[in-house]
């Protein structure tokens, strides 16, 4: 999370080549790298998906007023999710800072191809911790998290990454 206004080059760039390549629109499946969403919808003409606004879309659809969230901790320190959903009238509820650090170990294991079995029952407890707080679902917002095909007993899971690979697919064919 230090230094991270140096990534808006590689990105708006990138952004610009995939236009030019003549892409329909550009999907960005990082959570945490919606950060700069609107500095890449400001270079580029074309549409820029959202994984931030189609999980909000997805759960207003689903009539859900209250979500539990895991993510890495720039995604909740940015607030990407939170504010989007507070105007959207979803109640967005975060892990303790405890769980919070070790969901960063966790994401950091997968990204690093490191994970354990010990990870996934660490996030197993977690996710059965939102229960507790009488929370009934959860949405992964970070896109390695699947790794682990996390499961709740009675919290529905909802995956970032593939409600907007559903929006991609609606894309692509409208």
């Amino acid at each position: 999370g230090r230094g991270e206004e140096r990534l808006i080059p590689l990105l708006t760039d990138a952004a610009k080549r995939l236009e030019s390549a003549d892409a329909d629109f550009l999907v960005m499946p990082c959570n945490s790298l919606h950060a700069f969403i609107e500095d890449i919808r400001g270079a580029v003409k074309i549409p820029v998906l959202s994984i931030v606004e189609e999980t909000t879309k997805f759960l207003r659809k689903e009539g859900i007023t209250k979500v539990g969230i895991i993510s890495t901790s720039i995604t909740l320190d940015k607030k990407l999710y939170e504010n989007l959903f507070a105007t959207n009238g979803i109640e967005q509820v975060k892990p303790d800072e405890l769980q919070q650090a070790k969901l960063g170990s966790i994401i950091h294991n997968l990204v690093s191809n490191k994970y354990t079995n010990e990870d996934k029952e660490e996030l197993a407890g977690i996710i059965g911790s939102f229960e507790t707080r009488g929370i009934r679902h959860v949405i992964l917002a970070c896109t390695d998290l699947q790794l682990l095909e996390p499961q709740g007993r009675g919290i529905k899971i909802f995956d970032t990454m593939k409600i907007l690979s559903n929006a991609t697919v609606q894309e692509i064919l409208s």
